[in-house]
């Protein structure tokens, strides 16, 4: 019974309290290295006409959005005064393998997060795995423990009532047996195992606090994550809609307040004691970030596409 204790508390070795996620530095930058809300800009109309909003944001949000311009403007230029006409071919594909670089870079820089992001996650799932397996053969010994206090009450009790039919101690016999088999119940519907959990490093709080600067994301991820029209209101953030997936699949929600403030504390500080399924969540937590912060491959191959589409345009023309 000792060992099945309820809440009780394992410990794990050392290398699953530190995770290796990450083998970085911190990012480190001031809020002056974010980018401009690309709606405050005043955009060029051919880049309007020619390109999408988010292939255009996702350009802006790794800063080569002047580039794509400066790429456009000499695509039409059919003749230059400062350039002969195979300096102007091999001016335009400088600048179309320059570009290429860019979203190339920019769709590495998308995979570290996303990997650090499903590296966590895998990490939460192992230690739930390892949880729930410790819980269920703890609930079969409890279950078998029950059967087995429970016929040997039946069968002590008739013996007893076999060799004396007017003793009492069938009585006292009856409640000790009885008394075992709600222990054991008890133990089976409270059983679960702790361990705790070092995570200092906490993309999940850096979502949830939502501070100007991040320490995790660096600042193209972290504006694509964090960007939002006030003139568009059916679009929300990001950052918010990642949120209102923890609310609404029940990861932090709670009827009882008290409880989801202990949740709170638990997710988005530097540690604590969790169970199987706090751990599960934790997972399900980081691959919403996860799936995210991926979808700005989608837009980086959409730009791709609509540059190939503008420059085959110009040579039909």
């Amino acid at each position: 019974m000792t060992s099945c204790s309820s809440w009780k508390k394992i410990e794990l070795d050392n290398y699953l309290q530190k995770s290796n996620c990450f083998q970085q530095q911190d990012y480190d930058y001031t809020l002056e290295d974010l980018p401009i809300p690309i709606h405050e800009l005043e955009l060029d109309s051919m880049l309007l006409n020619n390109f999408s909003f988010n292939s255009l944001n996702i350009a802006h949000s790794f800063g080569f959005l002047g580039e794509i311009e400066n790429y456009l403007q000499i695509l039409i230029t059919e003749e230059s005064p400062n350039l002969s006409a195979v300096e102007l071919q091999l001016k335009k594909l400088e600048l179309r393998q320059k570009l290429n670089h860019y979203i190339n870079m920019a769709s590495i820089d998308v995979s570290a997060i996303a990997s650090e992001m499903d590296c966590e996650e895998e990490r939460a799932d192992q230690i739930a795995s390892y949880l729930a397996r410790k819980d269920a053969k703890a609930e079969n010994r409890l279950t078998v423990s029950a059967i087995i206090s429970g016929a040997i009450g039946t069968i002590g009790a008739a013996i007893i009532v076999l060799n004396d039919p007017e003793d009492n101690r069938v009585e006292y016999f009856g409640i000790g047996v009885g008394i075992t088999e709600v222990l054991f119940g008890t133990l089976l519907l409270t059983n679960e195992r702790k361990v705790y959990i070092y995570h200092e490093r906490n993309a999940l709080r850096e979502l949830w606090e939502g501070q100007t600067i991040s320490s995790i994301f660096p600042p193209p991820i972290w504006y694509y994550l964090n960007y939002y029209n006030p003139n568009n209101f059916e679009e929300d953030s990001k950052r918010n809609i990642i949120l209102e997936k923890w609310m609404k699949f029940g990861q932090i929600s709670e009827s009882k307040e008290k409880k989801k403030d202990e949740l709170i504390a638990l997710y988005f500080k530097d540690g604590g004691y969790y169970n199987s399924i706090q751990l599960e969540n934790r997972a399900n937590m980081h691959d919403q970030i996860e799936s995210q912060i991926n979808l700005m491959k989608q837009q980086l191959k959409s730009l791709a596409l609509e540059l190939d589409i503008f420059e085959k345009k110009l040579n039909v023309e």
